[in-house]
């Protein structure tokens, strides 16, 4: 496989045959992905260096074509009194123009909206996101302490990065979530990718992919995006998760008393369920599960049917 393309599907760059090529010659063996995963660390730790261009000619030209006046007018003292005001006053100018504002929204008990200067927009759910009001440079970075959905309009000359402790996310797709909490840093992507990194290491994610990363052990740890986004969307998805798994999300999304009988806890379900009540998804459970709903006390208990 050439690198030149394994690099393009890293930055998201391919077509969609050319994923499917890469992702069949990641799967083919463990060097392979060892190969990937090695090329996909480096882009995201040289990503994080900031480079610096400078055109040398052009910079020597300007400086010549601001000599060409006599040098005799420079040694006139009136002439350099006025040029070392009018100089002051287009550094201050250009000083006020480049200063960006950085502004606060905080969200505790009630989500918080907002729509950022390039359209990009943000659901803060719990916490503090600092963001300025204009672009300065070619880096849109705005700080989170909290949780928070991210959509943004991503531009191609633009780096939209999202600042945590110790990480950073770099945006290379649309839709994704981040919680900042007291040790663990994690980021759910539901559209698109990001790179999720620290100074030092670093992991690029998909779709359907989350992260996290401890601030005590320095490690990154991969899981499945299960329902991060319930309370955005009202999607639950169910993968290959026992019947006892099940019932706790439930529990947890629907603030309900569900318990489970020993006898069907192990059952596994795939499914998913957009915008259903709890009522529907028991009754989905039941038929597909051949299960019976006990309601008879204030708990709901799922068992085994006669």
């Amino acid at each position: 496989m050439e690198e030149s393309k394994i690099v393009k599907y890293i930055l998201n760059e391919c077509s969609k045959e050319e994923s499917i090529q890469v992702q069949e010659w990641i799967e083919a063996s463990s060097s392979n992905r060892e190969l990937f995963q090695k090329l996909e660390r480096t882009w995201i730790k040289s990503a994080a260096i900031p480079k610096i261009e400078v055109d040398t000619d052009q910079a020597w030209n300007t400086f010549k074509k601001r000599n060409i006046r006599s040098r005799s007018i420079f040694f006139n003292p009136y002439w350099v009194a006025a040029a070392a005001v009018l100089v002051i006053a287009m550094l201050f100018f250009i000083r006020n123009q480049n200063e960006t504002n950085l502004l606060v929204l905080e969200a505790d008990n009630t989500v918080q909206n907002v729509k950022l200067f390039d359209s990009s927009q943000v659901k803060l759910m719990k916490g503090q996101l600092s963001y300025p009001d204009k672009l300065k440079g070619k880096e849109l970075r705005v700080r989170l302490e909290g949780t928070a959905f991210f959509e943004v309009q991503t531009q191609k000359n633009t780096k939209f990065i999202v600042e945590t402790k110790e990480c950073s996310i770099e945006v290379l797709g649309t839709q994704f979530k981040v919680e900042n909490l007291d040790s663990i840093i994690s980021v759910s992507v539901l559209e698109g990718k990001v790179a999720f990194s620290t100074g030092n290491d670093g992991i690029l994610l998909g779709i359907g992919e989350k992260a996290s990363y401890n601030l005590n052990s320095k490690l990154f740890y991969e899981e499945k995006v299960s329902n991060e986004f319930f309370d955005l969307d009202k999607t639950i998805r169910l993968d290959n998760l026992s019947l006892l798994q099940v019932a706790q999300l439930l529990n947890e999304q629907y603030n309900s008393n569900i318990q489970v009988e020993n006898d069907v806890k192990d059952l596994t379900i795939t499914s998913t369920f957009k915008n259903e009540s709890l009522e529907t998804i028991l009754t989905i459970l039941s038929s597909t599960l051949n299960l019976e709903i006990d309601k008879s006390t204030s708990q709901i208990i799922l068992k085994k049917k006669q």
